[in-house]
């Protein structure tokens, strides 16, 4: 499995979008229980379930692994988990499912810029108040360098596609294919 881990909006999603465009591999659909966003369709990008729902689900260990980001609970059920699928995690989801998968993952580090980034938030729609928060725990939850991240990738001057062939080759490489 394809892991990208990443602080917000350093182009994880584009970057997993594009992986799965052009190389045909699959995503693994998380839940959530922020709100969609205006380009997001549920089931798609995210299950969106209420607080409630998600309580339910970690209740009934349908979690392989969840954390509570900006007080809104992220997880990735057990049943989402397979080898040739991709997954999006942040610093404490990558670390749980390591202890769990250890060397069945491949995974990779996107590294952005803040100013790339704040850019980024903003196109997307997110409130001033959102980005610092999301900032200050991106600045907490995401070291220069995490412990098991089998390799990093600079998304500064790249094009999404540039990174996602780079992602992509690496984990070929990786796999012996």
């Amino acid at each position: 499995m394809l892991v990208i881990v990443g602080p917000s909006a350093s182009g994880k999603t584009e970057i997993s979008r594009c992986l799965i465009k052009e190389y045909n591999l699959k995503r693994v659909i998380t839940c959530t229980t922020r709100p969609m966003r205006r380009d997001e369709v549920n089931g798609r990008d995210y299950y969106f379930l209420s607080v409630e729902e998600f309580k339910e689900g970690i209740k009934n260990n349908l979690f392989i692994e969840y954390t509570k980001y900006n007080n809104d609970y992220y997880g990735t059920y057990y049943k989402e988990i397979a080898d040739d699928k991709i997954i999006i995690l942040d610093r404490v989801g990558f670390l749980n499912i390591k202890k769990i998968l250890k060397d069945k993952i491949i995974s990779f580090y996107i590294e952005t810029p803040l100013s790339e980034r704040k850019m980024r938030m903003i196109k997307r729609g997110d409130t001033i108040n959102r980005i610092y928060q999301k900032i200050e725990y991106d600045n907490q939850n995401f070291p220069s360098k995490i412990s098991g991240i089998d390799y990093y990738i600079t998304n500064d001057t790249d094009s999404i596609l540039e990174s996602a062939k780079k992602i992509y080759d690496l984990y070929k490489e990786r796999l012996g294919l």
